[in-house]
C-alpha cells in the first residue's frame, strides 16, 4: 500500500504489522509520523517530519564517507 510508505499518515490509514515493519531494517527508512488532522500535521511538521528527514540525510552521508 503506497500510503504506508509515506512519512506522514492520518491515523485513519490502517497498515498491517507487516507493512509497518517491512522497511524498518533499511537504513534510509524514516519513522512514520501519524497525525489526526491537518492542523496537527502542520504543527508537527518541523520537529516530527522535516528534522528527522534532515537528520537521516546527515546519517546517510556520514555512512557513505566511511
Amino acid at each position: 500500500m503506497l500510503l504506508c510508505r509515506m512519512p506522514g499518515l492520518t491515523r485513519s490509514v490502517k497498515c498491517s504489522t507487516e507493512q509497518e515493519t517491512f522497511y524498518h531494517h533499511f537504513p534510509w527508512f524514516l519513522k512514520v509520523h501519524r497525525y489526526d488532522n491537518q492542523e496537527q500535521l502542520i504543527a508537527d511538521l518541523s520537529n516530527r517530519v522535516i528534522l528527522p528527514a534532515e537528520t537521516k540525510v546527515q546519517e546517510l552521508r556520514h555512512l557513505q564517507r566511511e
